[in-house]
């Protein structure tokens, strides 16, 4: 018995360990950002979370036609897109891309390319500006943002 739950064990950090980061999925109406027209607009093109925004958007030419499906511009759809590509990583979600925004951090491939020690005081800065958070990231939790970005399933072009 004891055998068998030390197995089951192993094979779920395996399995833990080799997942890569999926979309995090909101609900356009969680992001806080649209109106209810809005909202009614993206459902109407087929789109309601993060990550169907995301897999709308991967391309020039999608966010060309997702913009003239939902009436924003397609610099709007890009910023939102390179928001929900974002929050593939593994515990960002709303508040922590719009502290890593202020933070100067532009897209998933800004981010893999920084170096924590340098991004933490940025982000502690935009905090202590804008009060996204209660606590600032640690040095840990920026690091491991950065590996994750590197992992990434989705990428825009």
């Amino acid at each position: 018995m004891a055998r068998t739950a030390l197995g089951i064990l192993v094979v779920c950090v395996m399995v833990a360990a080799s997942a890569t980061a999926t979309a995090s999925n909101y609900y356009l109406t969680d992001l806080g950002r649209f109106d209810t027209a809005q909202v009614v607009k993206f459902r109407d093109a087929g789109v309601q979370t993060t990550e169907q925004v995301l897999e709308s958007s991967l391309t020039e030419k999608a966010r060309k036609l997702l913009s003239a499906k939902v009436g924003l511009t397609e610099a709007q759809v890009l910023a939102l897109a390179q928001d929900c590509e974002l929050m593939q990583i593994n515990g960002v979600g709303p508040k922590a891309v719009t502290l890593l925004r202020a933070g100067g951090v532009k897209s998933v491939a800004d981010l893999a390319g920084r170096k924590a020690a340098d991004l933490l005081p940025l982000l502690a800065a935009a905090n202590k500006r804008e009060g996204f958070t209660d606590t600032d990231p640690s040095l840990d939790l920026v690091q491991y943002w950065i590996e994750e970005a590197k992992r990434v399933p989705y990428h825009l072009k």
